[in-house]
């Protein structure tokens, strides 16, 4: 089954996600607070403002904090182990009544759009460079900061 059948069987809401990512990723990150994913994001782009920018969007859209969370999952989907984890999250999160903190979960996405443009890029194509940055916002010229701490790995 692939992930998008595995959607469309949830049929998740966006409270749904955001609670399957938060768990999901507090597996994954052995419960990694919020603010040191940030500081970890922020260490890889070099540049606070630009992250903060980029935190600031993914709090205010909603719609784009889904399709970021989405993307992670689907990619993650096809390591081996991680459908199961991703299962286990969503199952998990049906369970529990949301509550759902614009910083925690910005600070998930922005985690969730960190490893989904950087480890699986590396992983899926051998390629020191991250993907190209979506269009001109605050989330997009993330990605572009990435290709900095690419770069770190050769030296």
């Amino acid at each position: 089954m692939s992930f998008e059948e595995f959607l469309q069987q949830q049929q998740a809401d966006s409270a749904t996600i955001q609670e399957a990512a938060i768990l999901y990723l507090g597996e994954v990150t052995d419960d990694l607070p919020p603010e040191e994913m940030r500081d970890q994001i922020v260490e890889a782009a070099g540049d606070q403002a630009r992250v903060d920018a980029a935190l600031e969007e993914v709090r205010r859209d909603s719609a784009l904090t889904e399709k970021i969370l989405l993307a992670m999952f689907a990619a993650k989907w096809q390591e081996p182990g991680e459908a199961e984890r991703i299962q286990r999250a969503f199952a998990s999160a049906r369970r529990k009544l949301p509550v759902i903190e614009s910083i925690i979960i910005g600070s998930i996405t922005l985690y969730a759009m960190y490893l989904t443009a950087h480890f699986l890029h590396i992983a899926a194509t051998g390629d020191k460079i991250p993907p190209p940055a979506p269009p001109n916002t605050a989330v997009g010229s993330l990605f572009s900061l990435f290709k900095r701490d690419s770069s770190k790995e050769d030296e």
